[in-house]
């Protein structure tokens, strides 16, 4: 029996030992193969040997036929038996044989745990019971970690074992000594379940660096969102202005998954760069919480500037932008932009957009010349009790400005009767063309008493405003049409017409003044009006001579 033995008549020998004599020292070697011993009859002559191989392990067992017979050891399911001739060519399906179990009593299993607890084969056949029977405690873990320590058990074993221990720890360990169970884990080449389990099982128990290190290597697609933010959070805390790419896509997952709070907001404020409308996500949590998002806000209203979309929630944020300390480049740029889309696009502006270029504006601030313009057209919607004395100077100065560079454009007669018109701009009546800046457009127009039109290229005077200003008196027309040359084609627009019906709100303010109300005076058969108008005219024509003599 010490020898290890086994023939049919020893077979009833050892059967009679072990019912008699039980497990003790001597007997329990043998009897923890004998259990696992099968009668393997060969009916092939020129067969030798049969060889064992367990799925589990890198080495298999050989076993010499006596006769037509061998006794081989199998201690779980799925070994591969194969069978080797005399010429050392192996065989596995194309041999018929029989197989038969020699002793079956599994009640002695249990009693030779206190001599065999090492057996690596008795380790295997205990581990592959607890997996069927769902045994998770502590006894199947130390199992596992004794089969994973020995240097017999192949790596697709070894890798199942892992996955089981890691699964054991994530749901039913409630040990303290975890930090040191978690050096005998395999961590690499783990399956990514795996990996996101030993990332919350690491996070539970407050290894923060190990569950990142993991993450950094495995991803954290699977891992719980709660958990990450439990970790991100700490490691934000041990690195607060430290950027990593890995952790900043973890604090991008775990708000995506809706899980946050204000040291994750904090990071993405510092370091998210994506497309605005997830960046708004992030600034809109931040508001919430009471984060400061001044670079988040600039980074937003930058990328929405560069990609032309200000609408949605852009004035809030810029409110909040200003609010805080703004570059100045940032502010200018999104306040020239709309100023732009106002007066050029037709576009809605924020009324906090004329509030801040009025502000400028009137601290003498450069800025680009759409903005006065803008600003200037914005304010014909108020009147003069609206306005204020401040607003009042400042429109005047602005027109003022314009006028002296000889640009001219339709609204200003909105302005007639609240501020004084340049005398340039008194007899001026503007048609407007927009078209973008690098095109060719040409005007064509002729007065009522011409047949021939008359041409004239147009230059722009503002971002894609060309304008074309006529000195016309009352009940005086012109028909004009544009035509529009973009490089590639030519669009004509359709015939329009002109017509001069304004009539002074108040006192006339200049000679055209004078002649043009003595014309409405005439048409409407006040003579009594049109004499006193005749009159101021012939006073202020004196008055301009008499001041004007050459030296």
């Amino acid at each position: 029996m010490k020898k290890g033995y086994i023939d049919p008549y020893l077979e009833l020998i050892y059967g009679w030992l072990f019912q008699n004599v039980g497990v003790n020292e001597e007997t329990a070697p043998f009897l923890s193969r004998y259990l696992f011993t099968y009668r393997i009859t060969v009916f092939n002559d020129k067969i030798e040997s049969v060889l064992v191989k367990h799925k589990e392990l890198r080495k298999g067992q050989r076993c010499t036929l006596v006769g037509r017979t061998a006794y081989v050891q199998m201690y779980t399911r799925d070994c591969i038996l194969m069978f080797e001739d005399a010429g050392k060519q192996v065989h596995k399906g194309s041999i018929q044989y029989e197989i038969e179990r020699v002793y079956d009593n599994p009640a002695y299993l249990k009693a030779l745990d206190d001599y065999c607890s090492k057996d690596i084969y008795l380790l295997l056949n205990w581990f592959e019971q607890s997996l069927e029977q769902r045994k998770n405690d502590e006894e199947a873990c130390a199992v596992c970690l004794a089969l994973m320590a020995d240097g017999n058990v192949n790596q697709i074993t070894r890798k199942r074992l892992n996955s089981w221990q890691i699964q054991y720890y994530h749901e039913y360990y409630h040990g303290e000594d975890f930090g040191e169970r978690y050096e005998k884990i395999l961590k690499e080449e783990l399956q990514i379940h795996d990996a996101a389990l030993l990332i919350e099982t690491c996070i539970a128990e407050g290894m923060y660096e190990d569950a990142f290190d993991l993450v950094c290597e495995y991803g954290f697609e699977e891992a719980a969102p709660a958990k990450l933010l439990r970790m991100a959070r700490n490691m934000i805390l041990l690195r607060p202005q430290e950027y990593n790419e890995k952790l900043l896509a973890c604090c991008i997952h775990v708000f995506d998954e809706g899980k946050y709070d204000e040291n994750v907001l904090a990071y993405l404020e510092q370091f998210y760069q994506a497309k605005s409308d997830k960046m708004m996500k992030v600034w809109r949590a931040c508001a919430g919480f009471r984060v400061p998002c001044q670079a988040l806000a600039e980074r937003i209203l930058v990328e929405r500037l560069f990609t032309g979309n200000l609408s949605g929630r852009i004035p809030e944020v810029f409110t909040y932008y200003r609010q805080q300390l703004p570059d100045a480049a940032v502010e200018m740029a999104y306040l020239a932009e709309n100023a732009y889309r106002y007066f050029v696009k037709h576009e809605t502006a924020d009324e906090q957009v004329f509030t801040c270029i009025g502000g400028y504006l009137l601290e003498n601030k450069k800025m680009p010349p759409v903005c006065g313009m803008a600003y200037l057209k914005y304010h014909t919607q108020f009147g003069q009790e609206q306005l204020g004395a401040t607003h009042m100077l400042l429109l005047q100065k602005l027109m003022d400005m314009l006028c002296a560079e000889n640009i001219f454009f339709s609204f200003y007669e909105q302005y007639k009767g609240i501020l004084s018109l340049p005398y340039n701009a008194a007899d001026k009546t503007t048609v407007e063309y927009y078209a973008p800046e690098n095109s060719k457009v040409q005007i064509f127009y002729r007065h009522d008493d011409k047949e021939e039109y008359q041409s004239e290229v147009l230059s722009c005077v503002a971002g894609g405003v060309y304008a074309k200003s006529f000195s016309l008196f009352y009940g005086e027309s012109i028909q004009y049409y544009f035509l529009e040359d973009d490089g590639k084609k030519k669009k004509k627009t359709q015939d329009a017409s002109l017509l001069c019906n304004n009539v002074t709100p108040k006192e006339p303010q200049g000679r055209f003044d004078y002649l043009n109300d003595m014309l409405v005076s005439m048409e409407m058969h006040d003579m009594a009006t049109m004499k006193k108008l005749m009159q101021g005219y012939c006073v202020q024509d004196y008055v301009v001579e008499q001041m004007f003599q050459p030296f």
